[in-house]
This record gives C-alpha cells, structure tokens and sequence, in this order.
C-alpha cells in the first residue's frame, strides 16, 4: 500500500496577498477620486462685506417760512438760535417775478451787521441802475432757491455753528438783473 501523500498547505503562517488584478482596480478608483476632488469646484466663499445697514439721517430741523413780497421780504417761525445739522427753509415768492432765496454763511471773523451793509448798498445801485458792487469775500452761499411768480419751494441743506442771512433777491429793471433785494437775520447756529 502505497501511501498516499497528500498536500496541504499551512494556512496558518501564510500572509494574505491581494492579487494584481485587485490591485489595478484598486488603483483605478484611486486616481478616479483623486481627478474628481481635483476638477470639483471649491466651494463657495462670500469675500463680500456684509450689505451695509442704513442708519437714518437726523430729521432736518425747520427753519421757517421766508416770503418775498413786491416790498419786503420776512422769515416767520424762525426758532432763533438753530442747532447745527439738516435743515429746511420753505421759501414764497408773492411777487409778480421772478424771485430768488439764498441762505449765506457770514465767515471770516465779519459781523451780520457788515453784511447788512452791504446788502443795503448792492440795493441802491439797482435802484439807481448802477453796476453791482463784487461778491464779499466772507460769506458763503449756502442754499439757495428760484422761484417763479407766486410759486413756493422748499430749501434743504446742512448747517454748522456760525452766523448766517436770508438774502431775498428780485429783478431790478433799472438794472437789468437780479439783485439782492432784502437781508433777514441774523440766524444762530450752535
């Protein structure tokens, strides 16, 4: 009797190698996973600020109702002194012309009192239909409105501490233009 031999292999000591053909495949999905994350777009990033949050203007404080008339020119309601920030000044023109409103700033160490002269003298000359004297240098023209015959209008601007004037102006036929007419002030600002 022939012995018969027969061979088994000892699993025990045998470490398991993945065959090439796992192998190849393992590495297809490998590179696969690797191309998709690369070609993915990254995500979204907002690098933008944040919209800005609109914080309210403060209210423009009234400065009155200003009229003009053939003969005279008045600011009613005038709450003397003013505090500095957005103002509002209604303006009328009750006139049968055109008429105009400005509201100057008096600057450089000048007194209302100064600029009242010269309002009184610019208005001479175009009574007597003589050239106008220059612009003062010291004072700034702030806001200002045109209006046409009987029309109302409203003036908005900002106003910092200091010492400012109405100037009415209206045609002067004798002198063919426009020209300050009437001053009103002086108006505080603090």
């Amino acid at each position: 009797m022939g012995l018969h031999s027969s061979v088994v292999p000892d699993l025990t000591n045998r470490r398991s190698m993945p065959s090439p053909i796992i192998l190849a495949l393992a590495g297809l999905v490998f590179s696969a996973g690797a191309v998709a994350c690369a070609s993915a777009p990254s995500p979204a990033v907002n690098t933008q600020a944040p919209p800005a949050i609109p914080t309210p203007s403060p209210e423009a404080r009234d400065f009155g109702r200003v009229s003009q008339s053939p003969t005279d020119c008045s600011l009613d309601g005038s709450k003397n002194p003013f505090q500095a920030g957005p103002v509002v000044l209604t303006a009328t023109n009750d006139t049968e012309d055109v008429a105009a409103f400005d509201l100057w700033r008096i600057v450089g160490g000048r007194t209302y009192e100064e600029f009242a002269q010269y309002i009184q003298a610019e208005r001479e000359l175009a009574e007597a239909g003589q050239p106008g004297l220059d612009h003062p240098g010291y004072v700034s023209n702030l806001i200002t409105i045109e209006l046409q015959a009987g029309e109302t209008g409203t003036m908005k601007g900002t106003v910092v501490p200091g010492t400012y004037a109405v100037v009415c102006i209206r045609m002067f036929p004798q002198a063919g233009e426009p020209r300050p007419f009437s001053l009103i002030g002086p108006l505080i600002v603090e």
